[in-house]
């Protein structure tokens, strides 16, 4: 969040243009990023200049959140066959992901992933991103995948986190993960 010629933003969405399968996931390609503000704005014309400001200390927890998620889901998928992501919501407090499975995520292998995630994100790996054939990538260390969402630019930044798992019901696990405060 931030804000918009000194209006607070409540949320931001991304709409959807136009759109392509690849791997089997839907990614935006020239989308359209809408703020949507708290206030009054009638002082403000169409086309006019404006001053955006980030929440900073915010986004850098996300930035940290969301990188650690794919961390986390590299080593899940490593450890344990059989995970889907069905769904993720990532903000300054947490990362929670949904998996479609047949197998249950026991305490001693989510503390094994919990381990190899901090020992990972300790050896300052660089977090790169880049856009390829109008797809945005991230790439930390032996890791790659799609993604345009926000990074910081190394495992330094992220810090230690934790793992929770939350059984969702039969077939779906949740596992949250979250920044531990230094």
């Amino acid at each position: 969040r931030g804000t918009l010629d000194g209006i607070s933003v409540a949320r931001v969405e991304l709409e959807l243009a136009d759109t392509k399968v690849v791997n089997g996931s839907q990614v935006s390609v020239n989308g359209i990023i809408v703020h949507y503000v708290d206030g009054d704005t009638s002082h403000l014309e169409v086309g006019a200049s404006i001053v955006g400001a980030v929440d900073i200390l915010r986004r850098r927890k996300i930035e940290a959140l969301h990188s650690a998620s794919h961390i986390m889901e590299e080593f899940l998928f490593a450890e344990i066959s059989g995970f889907e992501r069905v769904g993720s919501y990532v903000n300054e407090i947490k990362d929670r992901s949904d998996y479609n499975t047949a197998s249950r995520l026991t305490a001693d292998q989510l503390a094994l992933i919990e381990c190899k995630i901090n020992e990972f994100i300790s050896l300052d790996y660089p977090i790169e991103t880049w856009l390829e054939n109008d797809i945005k990538y991230w790439k930390c260390g032996p890791f790659k995948t799609m993604c345009s969402g926000t990074h910081p630019p190394s495992t330094r930044h992220i810090g230690r986190v934790s793992l929770k798992r939350k059984n969702q019901g039969r077939g779906l696990e949740r596992i949250e993960t979250t920044l531990v405060e230094r």
